[in-house]
């Protein structure tokens, strides 16, 4: 990779070099890869420089034939960056810079004959094929133009409709140059997400194939399906309708989800709320279950999916120093922020133009993000996106560790690996999610597939209140919350931290101890009394910690769920099932339900504030002991209320898919059309 990034020979320039000094001699130090440009040898810069003898680069005696010939066999093994050199030098060989002023173009075009303009023309058309594989497909637009141009302008035989077919127009040779041009113009507006764009580029080549042709091209076909996925992705983003079941099988298999971003813009709105910076806001009542945000990530770094053992190991060691939070941060972070920095600066090389022309640079898009109290905002200045310091601050502040949910499996325990978050994977998303702040008792749980962020609302939520979703897991004790909020710089006031604040040192030494005393029990079933002794502690700190008539009272008892899941698995080994779904039910209310239920049904009163599949987990588990004492109604009950917890948290969509197995393995069925 490094050797085609810097092939001998290649020329670079420095905008701010920093000289320093070692015990060696001196060295230049480039604070910003934006900062390292590079040059090819037509490059004004190096016509007055004369350079010691050294390595010759291998492309310089190259024809620009032969340099496309390199450029198509890399591009073919996937070596996209070795294709962008060959295609870019060759391109240059030929007097076309990408940065040629329009005012010269007509003067390059003038002096070249038509075979060259038609060289040229192929090369740009590689070239944004290469472009698009290196996701550097902001400069494609820019270099379709310059292409069309070229061939139009110069090239007296390009007169066929690109809707023509080129077996009809044998006396046009650049007509299906010119249509392959439009295709992938077309599919540089898809990876923009420019949905609409990409339909209309392409749609001349989706026209009905002349009759006497017979089927259509290949190329047609392409543009076809293209032109149909462009379709979906309207309806995704209009609709915010996805096939879930799809997509989280696809990310099972580790497969790309080819998606649109959705924003439900009625519901949601990013706004200033003071003491809090930017933050979403509900612009209308939103319903518990609605989907609010689905979106890509800007970037994303850590390996998703199976884990090899070497890699595994690779990574645990590979960590850097995070000079704002003054910790150490995890091989993931410190990657997404060189891709970004090397897309940045390499966005700005392959289409240099003035900020605020469409399409909307990389550096605009991280220069609208928070990047810690020091450098806040940059909106309106492309130029600092580009800085170095400022995308370690925006990945720090705004960057999710990723959790797919496809490959996790419910009710299998994790392993030590993916318990410690540190490794985990990590993904910085534009200003919709990344304007999410926090509340250990959250009203929106958001979730991922493969690296795709969903948002749905936990909670009903009213018009004018604040869309929140917890940074940390509010069932871990209250001293490790606080400790992992403190490099986002506030400190939390939620109903749960007023309570453990208030409940003083002892009372939360006293439930941590316990839990932590619960959480090494290996057969709790035969402590049954243990268990019991140690629920019934952490129950007294609670207690005491609001007292009879508190108006601080709150519901969520995150300490007790251990205790009351242990008690009801150990309560059901012996057969005493009722007591078993009393105990579980305590549990539940820990979590912030509110359950109301009769002899034959139950429903959420209030959904559980804490826990990913906790809440859902407990609901199957009564279900369970239901149907262990002849009550067939009331557990085919109980995992409805199920599949309702799960309509707040990652959707009743996926219920049967992420609860499966674990069904399975407890004698239940999901379907309850079954």
């Amino acid at each position: 990779m490094l050797n085609e990034l810097f092939p001998t020979g290649a020329y670079f320039a420095v905008k701010e070099p920093f000289f320093r000094s070692n015990r060696d001699g001196y060295y230049i130090r480039i604070e910003s890869p934006s900062d390292l440009v590079r040059l090819y040898p037509s490059s004004p810069l190096l016509k007055s420089i004369a350079f010691p003898s050294s390595p010759s680069h291998p492309y310089t005696s190259k024809s620009p034939d032969s340099l496309k010939s390199l450029g198509n066999a890399a591009f073919q093994s996937q070596r996209y960056h070795a294709a962008l050199e060959a295609y870019t030098w060759a391109l240059d060989s030929l007097g076309l810079s990408l940065s040629l002023p329009r005012s010269a173009l007509s003067s390059f075009i003038a002096g070249k004959d038509a075979a060259s303009l038609t060289l040229c023309a192929t090369l740009l058309s590689n070239l944004i094929a290469t472009l698009i594989k290196l996701s550097l497909a902001r400069a494609v637009p820019h270099l379709f133009r310059l292409a069309i141009e070229l061939l139009d302008t110069g090239v007296p035989s390009a007169s066929s409709p690109i809707y023509a077919d080129p077996r009809q127009c044998p006396s046009d040779p650049t007509l299906a140059l010119r249509r392959k041009l439009v295709y992938r113009a077309g599919l540089g507006h898809y990876a923009q997400r420019e949905w609409d764009a990409c339909i209309m580029m392409v749609h001349p080549l989706c026209e009905l194939p002349n009759k006497e042709i017979g089927t259509p091209s290949l190329l047609d076909k392409d543009a076809q399906a293209l032109q149909e996925r462009a379709r979906e992705r309207v309806r995704e983003q209009g609709q915010g309708a996805y096939d879930w079941p799809k997509l989280y099988v696809q990310a099972q298999k580790g497969e790309e989800l080819d998606v649109a971003d959705y924003v439900a813009t009625d519901a949601v709105k990013v706004k200033e709320l003071e003491g809090r910076g930017r933050g979403l806001v509900a612009k209308r009542r939103i319903e518990r279950g609605e989907l609010l945000l689905v979106s890509k990530p800007l970037a994303s770094a850590g390996r998703l999916g199976a884990k090899t053992k070497n890699e595994q190991e690779r990574l645990q060691y590979t960590v850097g120093a995070n000079l704002w939070t003054e910790t150490m941060d995890p091989w993931a972070v410190n990657e997404v922020v060189a891709e970004l920095a090397w897309r940045v600066a390499s966005e700005e090389e392959a289409f240099p133009r003035p900020p605020g022309q469409a399409p909307e640079r990389l550096s605009e898009v991280i220069s609208k993000l928070w990047a810690g109290e020091e450098l806040g905002r940059a909106e309106g200045n492309a130029s600092a996106g580009a800085d170095s310091s400022r995308l370690e601050g925006v990945v720090t502040f705004n960057g999710f560790h990723v959790e797919d949910l496809a490959i996790s499996s419910v009710g299998v325990p994790p392993s030590d690996e993916e318990m410690n978050h540190f490794h985990a994977p990590t993904a910085l998303y534009p200003s919709f999610p990344s304007s999410l702040n926090h509340s250990c008792l959250p009203n929106t749980s958001y979730t991922f597939l493969s690296t795709l962020f969903v948002l749905r609302a936990r909670t009903t939520i009213e018009a004018g209140e604040e869309l929140v979703d917890s940074y940390v897991d509010g069932m871990e004790p209250f001293e490790g919350r606080e400790g992992k909020l403190k490099k986002h710089g506030f400190v939390c006031r939620c109903g749960l931290c007023v309570e453990e604040r208030g409940a003083g040192e002892e009372a939360r030494r006293t439930r941590r101890q316990a839990v932590e005393e619960l959480d090494e029990m290996r057969e709790p079933a035969k402590e049954r009394e243990v268990v019991g002794r140690l629920k019934k502690a952490i129950e007294v700190t609670y207690e005491a910690a609001r007292g009879p008539d508190s108006i601080t009272r709150h519901r969520t008892r995150p300490s007790l769920y251990s205790a009351t899941r242990l008690l009801a698995q150990a309560q059901a080994s012996r057969g005493e099932f009722e007591k078993a779904i009393e105990c579980e039910l305590e549990g539940l209310e820990a979590l912030g339900a509110v359950v109301s239920f009769t002899e034959e049904s139950v429903k959420v009163v209030e959904p559980p504030l804490l826990g990913d599949t906790n809440a859902v987990l407990s609901a199957l588990f009564i279900a369970k002991m239901c149907k262990a004492l002849g009550k067939e109604g009331l557990s085919r009950s109980w995992i409805t209320l199920a599949k309702d917890i799960e309509r707040g948290q990652a959707g009743e969509e996926l219920f049967s898919l992420r609860y499966g197995a674990f069904a399975a393995r407890h004698d239940l069925i999901l379907d309850l059309d079954e």
